[in-house]
């Protein structure tokens, strides 16, 4: 960890509205994850994948296969998505939650798969099996494990993030996807920004304008629930 954490830890010894830093960290096994890069020689498995999804090149829409016992979601961004990324490369990025059970094709934990078994894992849940062998041999996979990142995904309760507005902090905020901010989900862009806007707001004394998140709305919470 960094300083930054390390300066969060000693300021929730002080005083219990900073949280409780352990609810974030070292316990890895509970909910890791991994993610892994695709860089394609060939934009096959591209073309497959947006006729299918409708996802066209840089909207950014995630399609994640429920159905995968590794949980695998994937993304495609635009093209290129790189600096000075070569003509005729193109990259996806994906990733999986369940990692630690087995795959319903490679017979292994994904945490202890190749990048080449995880990529064949991706075509099989995604039934695109007649372009395997061309995908395979076109596109090198980066597996990347998260010990770190999963603290957006601890399991946290009332008390365990700090509070945006500490109780006598004139100059002290708590700021960033872990803060406890109600009605708001941590993975999300918005959970920075309300933090900003609540610790703002009684210093500057202006309004903000209405949060269009729609991570507030039930039906959006229920459909991620079942998992559509």
């Amino acid at each position: 960890m960094g300083g930054s954490w390390s300066l969060w830890e000693e300021l929730a010894k002080k005083a219990p509205d900073f949280g409780r830093t352990n609810t974030f960290c070292g316990n890895v096994d509970e909910s890791k994850w991994e993610s892994f890069t695709l860089t394609m020689h060939s934009d096959t498995l591209i073309k497959r994948w947006v006729e299918y999804t409708g996802n066209e090149l840089g909207t950014g829409a995630m399609t994640t296969l429920v159905d995968s016992g590794w949980y695998l979601s994937a993304v495609v961004v635009g093209q290129p998505h790189f600096a000075h990324q070569p003509e005729g490369t193109y990259t996806m990025w994906g990733w999986g939650l369940e990692i630690d059970n087995e795959g319903d094709y490679v017979k292994k934990k994904m945490s202890q798969a190749t990048g080449t078994e995880i990529l064949t894992e991706l075509i099989h849940q995604f039934g695109v099996e007649d372009i395997i062998e061309e995908v395979l041999a076109t596109t090198d996979v980066t597996p990347s494990m998260l010990p770190d990142a999963p603290a957006l995904f601890a399991r946290a309760g009332p008390g365990d993030g700090p509070r945006a507005l500490h109780d006598g902090a004139e100059k002290v905020a708590g700021l960033g996807p872990l803060a406890a901010l109600t009605g708001a989900g941590r993975c999300a862009a918005e959970t920075r920004v309300d933090a900003g806007v609540q610790t703002g707001r009684p210093r500057g004394g202006a309004t903000p304008p209405p949060n269009p998140s729609g991570a507030r709305a039930g039906s959006f919470r229920s459909s991620a629930l079942r998992g559509t």
